[in-house]
């Protein structure tokens, strides 16, 4: 069964790798891992966390921390 994954935004392969004896992903949990738009990303969140998806591109964008009203809280 093939999946519709999405290729990988550009900037995925400049961010940087971290190489860690402590973490070791299953062939199963590799898999799983699917990239997703950002609108897909969003509402595929629960209500009270689908802000972070655009607060975290705002964040991004801007190179400035973002913080979200304290009823988008877990």
């Amino acid at each position: 069964m093939s999946k519709p994954y999405l290729d990988p935004p550009e900037w995925y392969a400049t961010l940087p790798t971290i190489y860690t004896s402590a973490c070791m992903l299953q062939a199963d949990e590799l898999d799983a891992a699917e990239f997703f738009s950002w609108e897909d990303a969003a509402a595929r969140m629960p209500d009270n966390t689908a802000a972070r998806i655009p607060a975290a591109r705002r964040a991004r964008k801007n190179a400035r921390t973002v913080y979200l009203p304290a009823d988008s809280a877990l």
